[in-house]
Order: structure tokens, then C-alpha cells, then sequence
């Protein structure tokens, strides 16, 4: 994932560095975990990766980045409002039951989003504004969707709370 990355960032005409990261990071994987041992949680993961890279699909990359964080790089210009249905789809994707081990397992996420050029044009930056956006989503629970231009984003869906349906809520962080 980070050698796309620095592919993407070092293509020699800036139109062409347009991009989006999402960080992605698994509410409450670490009870599942605990509690069913770590074979279940590797299961979980697997089953994951599957339904973020149906999600994805040919849109960008997905890649694990350890623990129970995955990355998401989708090259190309991008609309903010695109990037947070699509943060929404994942959500709900996501939170959907799985099945571990003949027990019925549900989980949740959150993700936060940044942009090439606008909210950093490193991968350095693109990954920290992408995490303060994620930090910024786990802290936001059921907070209405914030419209500010040029700042990285996050989105936690409900689901992952426990209080009701998968419905993404999506906050930019300012």
C-alpha cells in the first residue's frame, strides 16, 4: 500500500497525485478477540478484508495495516461527498452479523478520510490527517454531519455502539 502511494504522489504532473486515503479501524474486534480466541478473530479478519474489498471493488486498493486497521487508497480525483457514501457503504458493510465459529458475531467501524492535494500532498500527511480525521470520527459518536472545506473527515458508524442500526454518520474534523 505505501509503495502505491508514493507511486501515486510522485507521478511528475500534479493533476495526476489526486487521491484518497481512508484509515479504517474495527470497533470492538478486540472483544471478539478476547473472548473467542485468536483464531476467531483471524476468521473475522478474513471475512473483512473480503466484504471491504467487494465494497472497494475496482474504485482503489485495500490493504491491512495490522491489528484490526485497514487502509483504502482510491487514485483519481475525488468528491467529498462521494468519499462519505462510500465511507457509509463501508459502514454499513461492515457492520452487517458474520459468522464465527457457528456463533453470530457483530462489530463496527470507523473510518477517516484525506485528500491529495487538499489535505496534505505526502503520504506522511495524508496519513496523519487521515488518523486525526479517524480519532476524531471514534470520538464523535452520533455527531450530524459537519460541512467545512479543506479538512480530512471521519465516520463512525452506530452500529458499532451498540444503539441501533449501521447508519454512518460522517463529521469533517476542523
Amino acid at each position: 500500500m505505501a509503495e502505491w502511494l508514493d507511486k501515486i504522489l510522485s507521478t511528475p504532473r500534479i493533476e495526476m497525485r489526486a487521491c484518497a486515503v481512508f484509515l479504517l479501524d474495527l470497533d470492538r474486534f478486540k472483544q471478539v478477540n478476547d473472548t473467542m480466541g485468536h483464531p476467531a478473530g483471524d476468521a473475522l479478519l478474513k471475512q473483512v478484508a473480503e466484504r471491504l474489498g467487494v465494497t472497494v471493488s475496482d474504485r482503489g486498493r485495500v490493504g491491512r495495516l495490522g491489528g484490526d486497521e485497514f487502509q483504502v487508497i482510491l487514485h483519481g480525483a475525488q468528491h467529498r461527498e462521494g468519499l462519505a457514501q462510500l465511507a457509509r457503504r463501508i459502514i454499513e458493510t461492515l457492520s452487517q452479523p458474520y459468522a464465527i465459529e457457528g456463533a453470530t458475531v457483530t462489530i463496527g467501524a470507523s473510518v477517516g478520510i484525506a485528500l491529495c492535494p487538499d489535505d496534505g500532498v505526502t503520504a506522511d500527511e495524508l496519513i496523519r490527517n487521515a488518523d486525526l480525521a479517524l480519532y476524531a470520527a471514534k470520538g464523535a459518536e452520533g455527531a450530524p454531519p459537519l460541512l467545512r472545506r479543506r479538512s480530512p473527515f471521519g465516520c463512525q458508524g452506530e452500529g458499532a455502539t451498540g444503539r441501533g442500526p449501521a447508519r454512518g454518520h460522517c463529521q469533517r474534523r476542523a
